[in-house]
């Protein structure tokens, strides 16, 4: 028994060294991994098909040959082969309805597929044998008879199925007839020799390539198959979706064919559905009565153009409430290039279309009052104008008297209802055309388009006079008050910027005038002025370069508690007035051009330290509007790292939305060149405004910056949180990195770890240091 066992080892090894060879040299080395079971279980079919009828013909022609040979002697072994031979086809037989009757084919490849091996070699070396035992007792009948058995058989291989079993049967009976032919006993004239040979040549060639030929076939139908079976699989869940449906027009654009989920969003019945298209998106199911929309009558003139339409949104009344729809179309033309209709495919975005406008909404207001906010009230001066035969606009700054003692009595529960009610009052006391924002704090700003200076005192009067009569909040009387400035464009600057200061110094004067006052602004108030002129007559000096200092904001990643950039924050040492911060000059300096002296040295001494840091230590650089309108801005900060010997990719340039609003589309193709030096372009104060939204459609930032304002009172109430955690969330699906400004408690830095915010900055992590500092605690002596 074992060495039957051994025998069969041997066996199997010897058919799978000819397997290989004999696979890689009839082309199957190119069947897909993937595919290849499959294609094994086709040729066994192909092979099974044919067993019975090759058996059957098979013994015929065997029993008539060795009829020929009955009562001659020497015969045993040419019966001995006949035998085995008989046997071979048998196995054969039984291997094919074995195969047929077979309910689980897939398991049993492996042990069909060796089955056909070793029997189709078997058959091969028995034929072999019954050539060999009978060449040398052949008349010239006989021989003649050998002759055309052999090409029979050996041409029986061409096309008797795949090349792995015809090859196991084509070579033992090849090498074996050979070998008998070449014999002296065999009788065998040369021409006779060159002629079989030829013929066997002839054979090999062409079962190597029809196998090649069927095994690209069975390939080429295997995939057909499983793409067939894919796309039938993703059809199907696709119209049994939740959201999403096929729809067909007719060449008069009228539905034709509706899906049951195209009827179910539509709410009609497939009878009801046999109308226009259009009609259909214009007034749904009637609940709302339309007669024209902006966005159908876009969709409509692509439909009736014939032309592709992808993502148009359009609503759709249904319910009394409107329904958005993401629409793409194709036309459909016939075999002559009519027009015959269109596919397509629609999905309710209504969840989408909704949160965006949620998300805008928070982006352009106050989360507490509801007001709009800091960044629409500067979006909103710009839209005013301001040339000297304009109409008349003031812009009031109100500040609530008293309200920070309340605030700090009673706590920010009690401050922020109060402020609510106050925000009321405002609106209350303003013309539906008038605009009141919320600037943070206590502080808030009105602007008035098209009004003369007397309405503006009685409109300020009124405010005053509604502020200062009692608060009922949580059962607590309270009082405040209101102080106003206000200034009036152009009439009091020849910019909404310089009217907004002119405001601010009128606020300043009514404060000083004591609570409860309302101001002009008036030139005569020397003292702002004249500290304003100060500042900008000292820039210009040309000492001023080195006296302007940096310190440096740590960027903290969240993830492991340690800087991996530090934010270039400059200072002027002042020779009289000290240390000024840069609130007090920046803007001086950006209205009066010198701006860019400044910028450029701000860079030149960032990127001097950045080369005395470790190389993984980034550094960021804020950028201003006026910067941003110098086209050899590239071109300097290039300089400056070559001659720092800095790669790009460690600095990083701060822009806000105003800087992209003042200096309009020719920033993106600057912004394009400073990134093209390997530098990164950040979004700064994202959250203080429709901030963000316009330049996010409009520029790729790698970056943007969480305002303070989204994490100042965040655990207050609910819905900060949840504008902050959808901010972070938004940098999160857009796939750019969010860091969080003015972390100044344990707390907030906890809540934006929750939320998987990757960076953050604030005091609660580090007060800005010196150069020294940074030096000596970054510098390339030491590690992050």
């Amino acid at each position: 028994m074992p060495c039957a066992t051994r025998l069969k080892a041997h066996i199997i090894h010897f058919c799978k060294n000819i397997e290989t060879l004999l696979s890689r040299l009839s082309g199957l080395i190119i069947v897909p991994v993937q595919y290849r079971s499959a294609v094994q279980m086709a040729q066994i079919d192909s092979r099974a098909r044919l067993s019975s009828k090759m058996a059957v013909v098979g013994e015929i022609v065997l029993l008539a040959f060795a009829y020929g040979y009955v009562g001659k002697p020497r015969t045993a072994s040419f019966f001995i082969f006949v035998i085995l031979v008989s046997v071979s086809y048998g196995a054969l037989v039984w291997l094919g309805q074995s195969w047929k009757r077979s309910q689980r084919k897939s398991k049993f490849v492996p042990n069909f597929h060796w089955g056909y091996c070793v029997t189709q070699f078997t058959l091969g070396a028995a034929w072999a044998g019954v050539v060999s035992a009978a060449l040398p007792q052949a008349d010239k009948d006989q021989l003649a008879q050998i002759y055309a058995i052999l090409i029979g058989l050996v041409g029986t291989a061409v096309f008797a199925g795949p090349a792995i079993y015809s090859l196991l049967f084509w070579t033992p009976l090849v090498f074996g007839s050979t070998i008998a032919l070449i014999l002296p006993s065999a009788q065998t004239n040369g021409a006779t020799l060159i002629g079989i040979f030829s013929f066997y040549f002839l054979t090999f060639v062409s079962i190597i390539e029809l196998s090649r030929k069927m095994v690209e076939r069975e390939v080429g139908t295997i995939r057909i198959a499983h793409h067939k079976e894919e796309t039938e699989i993703l059809l199907r869940d696709f119209q049994q979706g939740a959201s999403d449906w096929f729809f067909e027009l007719d060449r008069d654009l009228v539905i034709v064919n509706p899906s049951d989920r195209f009827c179910e969003v539509a709410q009609r019945s497939v009878t009801e559905m046999q109308i226009s298209f259009h009609n259909l998106l214009l007034n749904g199911d009637g609940s709302i009565i339309r007669h024209r929309d902006d966005a159908i009558d876009k969709l409509m003139t692509h439909l009736e153009g014939h032309t592709i339409f992808r993502d148009a949104i359009v609503s759709i009344p249904f319910s009394g409430e409107l329904r958005w729809w993401d629409l793409s179309g194709k036309p459909i033309f016939d075999e002559s290039g009519s027009f015959v209709g269109y596919r397509g495919v629609g999905r309710d975005v209504t969840d989408l279309h909704r949160s965006r406008e949620r998300v805008v909404y928070l982006a352009r207001h106050d989360p507490l009052t509801s007001l709009l906010n800091r960044e629409m009230f500067s979006i909103a001066l710009e839209q005013f104008p301001h040339d000297a035969d304009a109409m008349q606009t003031a812009i009031l700054c109100v500040d609530l008297d008293y309200f920070k003692s309340i605030n700090d009595s009673f706590g920010h529960g009690v401050g922020d209802n109060l402020l609510r009610a106050a925000a009321e009052r405002l609106r209350s006391c303003v013309r539906e055309r008038d605009m009141v924002f919320r600037l943070g704090g206590d502080e808030f700003a009105i602007i008035l388009p098209e009004v003369e200076r007397s309405d503006v005192e009685l409109i300020a009067k009124r405010i005053i006079d509604h502020l200062a009569q009692p608060f009922r909040i949580r059962n607590l009387t309270m009082t405040i008050g209101a102080s106003i400035g206000a200034a009036m464009l152009p009439s009091d600057a020849n910019s909404p910027a310089g009217a907004h200061h002119c405001a601010d110094i009128a606020l300043y004067q009514a404060k000083v005038e004591g609570r409860g006052k309302f101001c002009f602004f008036d030139a005569r108030t020397q003292d702002a002025i004249s500290k304003r002129i100060t500042i900008h007559t000292d820039l210009k000096s040309p000492a001023v370069r080195q006296q302007l200092f940096l310190e440096y904001q740590p960027i903290i990643d969240l993830r492991t508690g340690k800087p991996i950039a530090m934010e270039a924050l400059v200072r002027w040492q002042h020779p009289v007035r000290g240390v000024i911060n840069p609130t007090d000059f920046i803007s001086i300096a950006e209205d009066s051009g010198f701006i860019n002296v400044i910028g450029k040295h701000v860079i030149d001494m960032t990127c001097r330290s950045a080369a005395l840091m470790t190389p993984n230590l980034e550094f960021a650089i804020n950028l201003s509007p006026r910067q941003l309108r110098d086209e050899m801005l590239p071109d300097k900060i290039s300089e400056v790292l070559r001659k720092n010997d800095i790669d790009g990719r460690r600095i990083s340039f701060e822009i806000t939305e105003t800087c992209l609003l003042d200096v309009g589309g020719n920033s993106l193709g600057l912004l394009d060149k400073i990134r093209a030096l390997g530098c990164r372009i950040v979004l700064d104060d994202f959250g203080t405004g429709y901030s963000s939204f316009r330049p996010l459609h409009n520029y790729d930032f790698d970056r943007i910056k969480i305002a303070q304002a989204l994490l100042d009172d965040v655990f207050l109430s609910p819905s900060r949180q949840i504008i902050l955690e959808t901010v972070v969330a938004m940098g999160q699906r857009i796939g750019i990195d969010m860091i969080a400004e003015g972390v100044e408690t344990e707390q907030q830095a906890a809540l934006l770890r929750s939320l998987d915010c990757p960076f953050a900055q604030g005091f609660w992590f580090s007060r800005p240091i010196s150069d020294t500092q940074l030096i000596r605690e970054y510098g390339v002596a030491n590690t992050l």
